[in-house]
């Protein structure tokens, strides 16, 4: 439900909230109250109550909204995760009110989230806070929207008195808390030459993995088999996730940025890939999957890539997998004719466009559901590939890989596939990257390709590691 009342530039956000709560007072339903404000970076929010849950999401169609706080929380396990969520955020959304205190142009509700690679994946202590399938309604969220930010207060309809006001004396508080924001100069990430790294040698346990699924594959089991490893930075310090947000830019311009923060633990990155976005009708995804490293050369990289059979193969899994669950959903589907190169700061990927215009309604997270996990993070077939991810890797995936992103109250919405991230905790810094495993894959020119990917977040993580050595020396 939508309401719009007139109005009242003079009041305060404060007063004015009072005010609308007041004529809402009694009701049962869960509100939320949208004022414009000047434009302001919504990172900002991130700033604010560093101690509270919190989601950030940037995408290169220039959606930007940074949500604090809890006002709701869905939370779904197993495999029928999403069509579980589905029926409860129908529910959320029938008993929520929308009200605009500025008769601003209106826009569906919002839920943002994500869920783990596989089910129980994370259970893993350094993921349990995530949960397995997880989306909230944020309790204060900042909204860029052209040349203005919209404010976003969510109040239970169960709230008593005293967390009214409690509510009220937290947007008093962000409202100070922004005006002095921007009175301060915006600041860049200080400049920073990444240490050069000599060259590791290939871990006995990668060898093993690789040539455990190239036996599978020979054997019949599988086609594909994506494998993912983790590393591990001690850091000693809490990260700055704006600061991350931004260095992530400067390394990964066109890509989705999103972070995720749950008690205290902080899920970042960059990713290239979208899993699938939903606008009424229309679909929209593509074919992410084959790589090489980017060098010098970029035209010779390219049709190095190009002319690859192994990257080729890898590439078709993913066209065949969005094409076949696609193509019976939509009444018309356009797949590009040829990949293309999709260029990144330090790799080259195979993309191909896919588009199409749904049948008949179908919800986006029916959608995700369908297509999580593609080959590209999985393998072929899926089932038998991501049992043996299961049954083999090392250390659990937790969110790594898995679908983030929003769903509205009418079906549509964006999804990313959670890859060139990192999830901080406790002083530490676990990065993640994988590489996808056919029939004649090079041990080590895979791991190779997982060395290129980490390097993009060592490069993030490592002036975090300089500041605490500097701090460190300082003491000393």
């Amino acid at each position: 439900m939508t309401v719009s009342i007139g109005g009242r530039a003079v009041l305060g956000v404060r007063e004015r909230l009072a005010h609308a709560l007041r004529q809402h007072r009694g009701r049962d339903a869960t509100r939320v109250f949208v004022v414009s404000l000047p434009a302001v970076d919504p990172r900002q929010l991130l700033g604010f109550l560093p101690g509270e849950d919190a989601y950030a999401w940037q995408s290169p169609d220039g959606e930007h909204e940074v949500g604090l706080g809890i006002a709701r929380r869905l939370e779904e396990r197993g495999r029928s995760r999403f069509e579980k969520l589905r029926e409860s955020a129908a529910a959320l959304f029938a008993s929520t009110d929308v009200v605009h205190l500025d008769g601003g142009a209106e826009r569906p509700l919002r839920l943002f989230g994500g869920a783990a690679f596989d089910t129980d994946s994370a259970k893993d202590p350094d993921w349990e806070p995530f949960g397995d399938c997880a989306f909230v309604l944020p309790r204060l969220a900042l909204v860029e929207s052209g040349d203005i930010t919209e404010l976003r207060v969510a109040i239970r309809g169960d709230a008593d008195a005293a967390e009214l006001e409690s509510v009220l004396d937290q947007v008093e508080r962000l409202s100070s808390f922004l005006a002095a924001s921007e009175r301060q100069q915006p600041m860049a990430p200080p400049a920073f030459r990444a240490r050069p790294r000599a060259p590791e040698p290939v871990p006995a346990s990668w060898m093993r993995q690789v040539e455990e699924v190239r036996a599978a594959i020979r054997r019949g089991d599988v086609g594909k088999v994506v494998a993912a490893r983790r590393t591990v930075v001690e850091i000693g310090v809490a990260a700055d996730p704006v600061e991350i947000l931004d260095r992530l830019e400067g390394r990964a311009s066109g890509c989705t940025r999103f972070c995720f923060r749950r008690q205290g633990k902080l899920f970042v990155g960059a990713t290239p890939e979208r899993l699938i976005r939903r606008s009424g009708a229309w679909v929209v995804t593509h074919a992410l999957a084959g790589s090489i490293a980017r060098d010098g050369d970029l035209g010779g990289a390219a049709a190095r890539l190009l002319a690859s059979v192994k990257d080729s193969a890898e590439h078709c899994f993913v066209v065949d997998h969005l094409r076949g669950h696609l193509g019976a959903l939509c009444a018309s589907l356009e797949v590009g004719d040829r990949p293309r190169i999709r260029e990144l700061r330090s790799l080259l990927h195979l993309e191909t466009p896919v588009s199409g215009r749904l049948r008949e309604d179908v919800h986006i997270l029916d959608l995700v559901s369908a297509l999580h996990p593609t080959p590209a993070v999985g393998g072929v077939p899926t089932a038998a590939a991501v049992r043996w991810v299961r049954d083999h890797e090392e250390h659990p995936r937790g969110w790594y890989s898995g679908p983030v992103g929003w769903f509205d109250q009418r079906g549509d919405g964006d999804f990313a596939v959670a890859l060139r991230a990192l999830l901080l905790t406790g002083g530490r810094a676990l990065m993640f990257a994988g590489a996808g495993i056919v029939a004649d894959s090079d041990p080590v020119a895979e791991y190779q390709e997982t060395e290129v990917k980490l390097g993009g977040l060592r490069a993030v993580i490592e002036p975090i590691e300089a500041a605490r050595g500097e701090r460190e020396l300082a003491v000393l």
